[in-house]
């Protein structure tokens, strides 16, 4: 289980409007909406500065297929094992070894 609790834009709004009105503290706000005060910190945070367009879901824990997960994760592969040819082109600069160097390659 992630400890993710969701939340509707409604429902951030609301408890952000009740910490801001002053009447209630973030305490209160928090048990009511079975949070912690640091989560109702940041959805103040995020309202302050985007207003109610920051209390929309958060994109953070994103989903991404498998198909996407292998191509990026090839990409990262040959960056990591290029060679100097393949990476002048990006005006990368390279490191010439002797041809006795060897490099450590973990077994996966």
């Amino acid at each position: 289980m992630s400890g993710r609790t969701k939340f509707t834009c409604e429902q951030r709004l609301e408890a952000v409007e009740m910490c801001l009105s002053g009447n209630y503290s973030y305490t209160e706000v928090a048990k009511k909406f079975n949070t912690k005060d640091s989560t109702l910190r940041n959805w103040i945070n995020s309202y302050k500065n985007n207003g109610v367009d920051g209390l929309q879901k958060s994109h953070t824990w994103r989903k991404y297929s498998l198909e996407l997960k292998l191509a990026a994760t090839d990409s990262s592969y040959q960056s990591v094992f290029h060679t100097p040819s393949s990476v002048s082109h990006e005006h990368i600069r390279t490191t010439e070894y002797p041809a006795s160097h060897t490099l450590a390659v973990p077994s996966i």
